[in-house]
This record gives structure tokens, sequence and C-alpha cells, in this order.
């Protein structure tokens, strides 16, 4: 019954902010987001997870970043908007995805994380991977597609269980 209040709470919050124009601040570096979601992650903590989706202006500011032309810019929006929509709509059955995965999540502890840069359209960007552990066994998380902006690190597309780290 917390969690649906505190869930309930945490939501109404970013409601809130984002209806008065004010854009909630994440983190900066990719190893603070790392940290922060996986710690999200581990608590079931959905709202903190939907404060680190693209928004419409980080949207706005990659598109101005980009190297597309006017035309490709209003497709490509309408692509990101879509898939940000989806990540919202679709956050509670991955994590549920995630935590059924044979693991004590209790007993887990962040490690580190690792991340691939990538440049998408011109637009420098990464694939971030959470590196965690429990008792002796290293696992990952993937947190695909993340992208620097005015309001810190951010994610434009899903997050996956990757499995035992080889």
């Amino acid at each position: 019954m917390k969690g649906i209040i505190s869930f309930l709470f945490l939501s109404l919050l970013l409601l809130s902010c984002e209806s008065q124009g004010e854009e909630i601040q994440v983190s900066s570096t990719p190893e603070e987001m790392g940290e922060t979601l996986f710690n999200a992650i581990k608590k079931e903590d959905a709202a903190t997870i939907r404060t680190y989706f693209a928004s419409e202006t980080d949207i706005e500011e990659w598109l101005t970043k980009s190297s597309l032309s006017d035309k490709n810019r209003k497709k490509k929006k309408k692509k990101l908007q879509k898939k940000v929509e989806s990540l919202n709509d679709n956050i509670a059955k991955s994590l549920a995805k995630i935590q059924e995965e044979d693991i004590d999540w209790a007993a887990t502890s962040f490690d580190w994380i690792d991340y691939k840069n990538f440049q998408k359209d011109s637009v420098t960007g990464a694939d971030i991977y959470i590196v965690f552990s429990e008792d002796k066994k290293q696992y990952e998380i993937k947190l695909k597609n993340c992208y620097p902006t005015n309001r810190g690190w951010v994610l434009f597309d899903e997050i996956s269980f990757k499995g035992a780290r080889k």
C-alpha cells in the first residue's frame, strides 16, 4: 500500500512540475544516471524512472542539435514522441519483466556502469550498461539511446535486462 501511495504522490509531483513549465533536473553524468536508475529498478520505482524519459523539451533539443532537414525533423519528432509514449505506457510491464529474473533483488548491489558512445544524426549519445551483482555473479541492464540534455542525461528508448555478464 505504501508503494502505491508513494507512486501516486511522485506521479502527482511530476505532473505538477511539468504543468508549471519546470523541467525536472536529472543526473548530469552517465554514471550517476546508471546508479540512480539501478536503485529505482531494484525498488520498482516507476515514478523515478519516468523522470528520466525524454520530455518534449528534450526531444526539441535533440532535434535542434541534429543534422536532419526540416522535413525529416518532423518525421523524427513524431517517431521520438511515440517511442517515449510507449516507454511511459510500458514501464510497469518492463519493471515486472526485469523483476521476474531469478535474482534476489534485495541482495544485489550496484557495481559500475559501462557505456558505448555513438552518433545518430550528428547527435552524440550512449547506450548505458548498468553492471550489478548478486553474491559473486554480475548482471547487466541496458539503457538504450541515452542523450545528454540541458536537464541531464535522459532515456529515449527501452530499459532491458541483458543477463549475466560474460
